[in-house]
């Protein structure tokens, strides 16, 4: 049964994934400002 419930869940996960990428969707938002970098001395 664990064996079962392992294939089935990545069944879903790579489902799930491959509808965000047909959808354009994207899993990690770009950032839209760029991050300030300290200043060496």
């Amino acid at each position: 049964m664990m064996a079962v419930g392992l294939a089935m869940a990545a069944v879903f996960g790579f489902g799930i994934t491959g509808w965000y990428d047909r959808k354009g969707l994207h899993r990690i938002p770009v950032e839209t400002t760029p991050a300030k970098t300290a200043a060496t001395a």
